[in-house]
């Protein structure tokens, strides 16, 4: 079933379909009164902004038909607290919050979304997949509707009816995190000082030398912080690379940024980060890479001797399924 995907360009609806305001007959002194100008009817739009991403013509919510909406979102993490509500009598700003208010609204009834997975504080998105049962709002286009209420740091990239039971973390086979070394210690741009960290130079040699022995399947409890109660601690690496990104333009000569991307089955609480910190040691020459099987083996946190690294690095890029 193919994602919906916005155009760029929004279609205003035809004059024939469109609310108007009635033109008023000529007064008795022989002057009409002026039909409403644009800009006023601009002015109704922005007040309801879901007005201008309905089809006029379309029934209205069809309680009795629900389905399930899928949505492809993008956002930086930088000012929420993850991306789930927090159930606390005054709850930080959270995406899963964010998202939910934008689609309660059009649904005209609360509505929970459940997310592929819980990203930290502070942790960007590339590829977040959720999903949410709504009302059918034939004509609707929701990728417009919803990034109208939306906060401008919250997207919706695409949207699609889901199979009613398709659920986003459930159905989710594969999951790609990317995290960003910046090595100029002095200078970053600061439009990409919310997502890469500082790390300083790094030995990109030794750090590509240890992925090699996180690859595969392992008891990861080494790289899991605490928090979360799992059943099992085991995953398997099913990919990861280390590649250094394009020059930034109009930067002067540095240090190339290095990228690494994992992929796996399923990841542990803040394991990419710990395993970020882990890479960085090596890249210091402060851990050799063939310390890192002893390290999974001891299955303890307090075995890890690097520091968790800076959430701000990290993006959730891709969520695989079966369709």
């Amino acid at each position: 079933m193919a994602f919906h995907h916005g155009q760029g360009m929004e279609k205003r609806p035809s004059p024939a379909s469109s609310p108007r305001i009635a033109d008023a007959g000529p007064s008795p002194a022989g002057k009409g009164l002026r039909t409403a100008p644009d800009h006023h009817q601009a002015g109704l739009r922005a007040a309801d902004p879901l007005s201008f991403h309905i089809n006029p013509r379309s029934s209205m919510p069809d309680i009795s038909s629900p389905m399930r909406l899928r949505l492809l979102l993008a956002y930086d993490g930088s000012r929420y607290c993850g991306w789930q509500i927090q159930d606390i009598p005054t709850p930080p700003p959270t995406v899963q919050a964010a998202v939910e208010a934008a689609v309660g609204r059009i649904a005209g009834r609360p509505v929970r979304v459940f997310g592929s997975g819980r990203t930290d504080a502070g942790v960007h998105a590339h590829g977040q997949v959720a999903h949410c049962d709504v009302p059918r709002r034939p004509g609707l286009d929701w990728r417009h509707a919803l990034n109208a209420l939306l906060p401008a740091d919250v997207r919706v990239l695409h949207w699609q009816e889901a199979a009613p039971g398709f659920h986003a973390r459930i159905s989710a086979l594969r999951k790609t995190y990317v995290y960003d070394f910046w090595q100029e210690k002095g200078f970053v741009p600061p439009r990409l000082a919310p997502f890469v960290w500082r790390s300083g130079p790094l030995d990109a040699g030794a750090m590509r030398a240890a992925l090699p022995f996180l690859l595969g399947r392992h008891d990861f409890a080494s790289l899991q912080n605490a928090g979360t109660e799992m059943e099992s601690t085991v995953r398997e690496l099913q990919a990861a690379t280390l590649t250094e990104l394009p020059p930034v333009e109009f930067m002067p000569p540095c240090l190339p940024c290095l990228r690494l991307t994992v992929t796996a089955n399923g990841f542990l609480k803040q394991m990419v980060r710990n395993m970020a910190g882990l890479l960085a040691a090596c890249g210091r020459r402060k851990l050799r890479p063939d310390r890192i099987p002893a390290i999974l083996e001891a299955a303890d946190r307090r075995a890890l001797p690097s520091p968790t690294a800076p959430p701000q690095g990290l993006a959730l890029a891709h969520v695989e399924y079966s369709d």
